[in-house]
């Protein structure tokens, strides 16, 4: 009862300390500002307006080269696109196809649902795991999964999207605070690479991560003071990658190789 009263304490004390700062930043951004959070959002929806506005008017006009704009980016007659057929281009492009898949597995069963609108749930229920705790088949066998909700669905969902076999899957981590990213790691056998995936942001939880933008110096040698990266990324606060990889992926890659 004892330590369970103090994790809880350490884990509101970390919360409410990075709340704080989140407010001490925007305290700070915003100090000659008299707004709340709605203004800061309108105004948010209005720039996005006035950019499409501006691109349509820049594209009307005859007197300017630009076609289009792609994903804000003017194309004009001098705008060099990827030569597909040439194989080194094309064999980069294939690994962006290839790791594009490991990221979107990284989020899991609304991102599986989202582009399986039809059957997804069909697809996906003969890879769920019972919710019975007395149940031989409610933990994957051979793979670190934490915090994942009582099916596991979004281990479910990273095996269809990502392509890998559960052998493949070395530690995955659905635990989600402020300043704590769900993330896994696997093994690439196509490229022989250990893959950590890290997810993108989804939950309230990320927001606020997300929200603790203030810069910090990056753990170089030698130090370069002006180089310097979000706060929480770091810091490390996001992965505990060290455990992880001196007590699985080693073993696991001896194992695999």
């Amino acid at each position: 009862m004892c330590i369970y009263t103090f994790y809880l304490y350490t884990v509101i004390t970390v919360s409410q300390n990075s709340i704080a700062e989140i407010a001490k930043l925007l305290q700070e951004f915003f100090r000659d500002l008299d707004v709340v959070p709605s203004d800061v959002f309108a105004g948010i929806v209005l720039l996005r307006r006035h950019q499409k506005i501006r691109m349509r008017h820049v594209v009307s006009q005859s007197e300017n080269d630009v076609y289009q704009y792609l994903s804000g980016v003017p194309i004009v007659p001098k705008t060099e696109f990827l030569q597909l057929s040439h194989p080194d281009v094309m064999d980069e492009y294939n690994k962006v196809i290839h790791y594009m898949r490991f990221a979107l597995a990284a989020y899991g069963w609304p991102v599986f649902m989202m582009t399986n609108t039809g059957c997804g749930l069909c697809k996906i229920t003969p890879q769920l795991r019972c919710c019975c705790s007395c149940c031989g088949l409610r933990h994957p066998k051979g793979v670190e999964l934490i915090d994942d909700n009582c099916c596991q669905c979004n281990f479910a969902a990273l095996l269809h999207l990502s392509g890998l076999k559960q052998a493949d899957l070395v530690y995955v981590t659905y635990h989600v605070d402020i300043g704590e990213t769900p993330f896994y790691v696997a093994l690439d056998h196509k490229h022989k690479k250990v893959i950590i995936c890290i997810r993108g942001t989804l939950s309230l939880q990320d927001v606020l991560t997300d929200l603790k933008a203030d810069a910090e110096i990056l753990p170089l040698d030698p130090v370069k003071e002006d180089w310097v990266g979000h706060k929480v990324s770091v810091g490390a606060e996001i992965l505990p990658l060290d455990p992880v990889i001196d007590d699985w992926v080693g073993h696991k890659v001896s194992v695999s190789c």
